[in-house]
Order: structure tokens, then C-alpha cells, then sequence
């Protein structure tokens, strides 16, 4: 993407930063009206969170791996839903990973730093389960979006190759509002799946009610 559209393209998110920032706190003022989703959601998240920081704040062991398989994994998921071909993958701990695919584009790039997809993944049989058992399906998720976080907040550098190529700033714009939107909707699912509608909507209309 040339300059100049990259810039427009910059500006034009802008706004639904704002509009999905403003529909995601409307989606955590209804945490305040506790039930058990909600609690093992949130649960599974800081759970994952307190183990992984007291884990390598303590220890010599990390975590490094399993951010850097799925890092790699969401590549191959993007590059597979844009019809191109995965020839290689690696992955270790010290050196992160790489994979080939036959070509590339923006979202295959940075969907790592913006899709949980073990949180997407898990979430799969939640429409199927009785209501009584979705609410350890959402602890999964919540250990899911808690993986994605911390990964995330740790790959988001300047020096991060992913980033650079795509220009660091347009990346960092890019991959805050489809944070909001992918983290909105999965935090929408344990207040009800009738909300996330209600979310997408209100990241997407509000925009223009401000302005």
C-alpha cells in the first residue's frame, strides 16, 4: 500500500477507534451485572495472566512457545482464508517462528497482533453446549484472550519485522481497532450473544453520532 493511501487509510480508522473504544466500554459496564459466564470468563483470563507473570517473574521457565505457535498458527489461518498455500512452518522458544506462504497481504501480516484465535477456536462448540456447561467453555476462552494478550503486548515493538513492513504507525492503528472489534465481541459473549450485534453496531454508527 503506497503512502498516501496508507495515511488516508490511517485517518479513516480513526474514528472507529473511537466508535469501537465507546462500544466496548458499553459491553463492560454490563459485567456489573454478575453471572457465572462472566466470572468464569474473566477467571480463565486473569488466571492465565497471574500464572504466566508469576511463572516467568519467578522461574527460568517461559511461555515463549506456546506465544510463538500461535503467532505462526494465526499466520497460516489468514493465509488459508486468503486462498494462499502454506509451504513451511517453525517454531521454537528462543527464536520465535516463521512460516512460508506463497504470498502475502496486510491482514495475513498483523493478524497475529489482532485475532485471539485459540479464544475464536475454543468458542466453537459454545452455541452447542447446554447452557449449563457454556460457562466452562468461556473459561477456555478467557485463558484464550488471556494468551492473546500477553503475547500481543509482548511482540508490539518497533523492531518487530511484522510491524515494520506494513510502517509501524499505520500497524499500530490498524491493529488497535481490530483488537477492539475481535476483544469486544468474545467479551460480549458471556453477557449474552444477542449483544454482540448490539456491538458491532454501536462501534460502527457511533462515530458519526459524535461527529
Amino acid at each position: 500500500m503506497l503512502p498516501p493511501l496508507k495515511f488516508l487509510f490511517s485517518l479513516l480508522e480513526l474514528p472507529f477507534i473511537i466508535g469501537f473504544a465507546f462500544a466496548f466500554f458499553q459491553i463492560l459496564k454490563l459485567y456489573l451485572h454478575f453471572n457465572p459466564e462472566i466470572l468464569f470468563f474473566l477467571s480463565g483470563m486473569f488466571f492465565y495472566i497471574i500464572l504466566r507473570l508469576s511463572v516467568e517473574g519467578f522461574t527460568d521457565h517461559s511461555f515463549r512457545f506456546l506465544d510463538n505457535f500461535e503467532h505462526e498458527l494465526t499466520h497460516i489461518f489468514f493465509s488459508v482464508i486468503c486462498f494462499k498455500s502454506v509451504n513451511k512452518l517453525t517454531v521454537t522458544r528462543q527464536s520465535g517462528g516463521s512460516v512460508e506462504v506463497s504470498g502475502d497481504n496486510l491482514l495475513i501480516r498483523l493478524s497475529p497482533y489482532f485475532f485471539p484465535l485459540l479464544a475464536f477456536i475454543v468458542l466453537i462448540p459454545y452455541p452447542f453446549l447446554q447452557i449449563g456447561y457454556r460457562k466452562y467453555d468461556l473459561l477456555l476462552v478467557g485463558i484464550g484472550v488471556g494468551i492473546h494478550l500477553i503475547s500481543t503486548i509482548k511482540d508490539i515493538h518497533v523492531e518487530q519485522p511484522d510491524l515494520a513492513r506494513s510502517g509501524f504507525v499505520f500497524s499500530i492503528i490498524f491493529v488497535t481497532l481490530m483488537n477492539l472489534i475481535f476483544l469486544g465481541i468474545l467479551f460480549a459473549v458471556p453477557v449474552g450473544a444477542d449483544h454482540i450485534w448490539d456491538f458491532l453496531l454501536t462501534g460502527i454508527t457511533s462515530p458519526f453520532s459524535i461527529l
